[in-house]
């Protein structure tokens, strides 16, 4: 009976080491302003991402572009027509790696912050980003991730300048800002 016993308490600790961290749709967003007149600031978000974090320490952020979400349907659909081009790319994607070490390092309760550096993929194209984060563990099968200050993206970096001049003429403004701060909360559950 006791080695029953030992071999499913030995079990039951190598699936948790395993298992992979998935993100919690629900609890995640990615938010991104735009800014248009110069000085008129709109905030938007993507009501649709996923990933995970592996075990060796890969993460991936994969944002659905066509679930962008800016509270007007007009200019939502123009965006993935003229912006994001969905026909053609779908989702960004935000890839890193974090030592498993440093997350099994934070006490449950508790926060750290830390600077990541990895590659944003938007519209085929693929740059480095650095992000500022709090890293929270919620409970032993929790994490929280929270950007401290928002990531710039450039839109020239990412082909987007065409687009967000199309958009600009759609709306009949002068200008909308190229440059935009994105901000992001990640809940992942083991």
């Amino acid at each position: 009976m006791w080695k029953f016993i030992t071999l499913l308490i030995i079990s039951s600790l190598s699936f948790n080491s395993q298992a992979q961290w998935r993100v919690d749709n629900t609890q995640s967003k990615v938010s991104f302003v735009s800014v248009k007149k110069d000085h008129i600031a709109e905030a938007h978000h993507f009501s649709s991402v996923s990933g995970q974090y592996s075990d060796d320490g890969r993460f991936e952020l994969v944002i659905d572009l066509g679930s962008v979400e800016t509270g007007i349907d007009i200019r939502n659909q123009r965006m993935k027509e003229h912006l994001f081009k969905l026909k053609n790319w779908a989702n960004a994607t935000f890839s890193t790696s974090v030592a498993p070490k440093i997350v099994q390092s934070i006490a449950v309760g508790t926060s750290i912050n830390k600077t990541i550096a990895g590659t944003l993929t938007l519209m085929g194209i693929e740059q480095q980003v650095t992000a500022s984060v709090t890293i929270t563990k919620l409970s032993e099968r929790e994490l929280l991730i929270n950007s401290v200050k928002p990531v710039i993206v450039n839109a020239a970096d990412y082909g987007l300048v065409a687009g967000i001049n199309k958009l600009a003429q759609l709306a009949k403004l002068k200008r909308i800002s190229y440059a935009v701060p994105v901000s992001f909360v990640v809940r992942l559950q083991q």
